[in-house]
């Protein structure tokens, strides 16, 4: 495979991939739309791993009154250009 051919693996559950459309977009009027995250952290040999994280939005904490950070997919490529982000 072609470095520049990035993301090459996507991990993902399908309540993951539910819970982030519905979080992150404005699908749903009565719920704010939570900002997603990256965080490329981890370069693992000639590997990087990018886990995302948003806010679920219809869930609230009642000691903070925030909504609860969820973990979403993680990517795992081979470069850490902004190409990678765009698939």
């Amino acid at each position: 495979m072609n470095r520049g051919e990035s993301p090459i693996l996507i991990l993902s559950y399908d309540h993951q991939i539910k819970e982030l459309q519905r979080s992150c977009t404005r699908k749903y009027e009565h719920i704010p739309p939570s900002a997603l995250c990256l965080d490329t952290t981890f370069n693992i040999g000639r590997f990087f791993v990018t886990p995302t994280t948003f806010r679920n939005s219809a869930l609230q904490l009642r000691r903070t009154k925030k909504s609860p950070v969820h973990m979403g997919p993680t990517m795992i490529h081979y470069g850490n250009k902004s190409e990678c982000y765009e698939s």
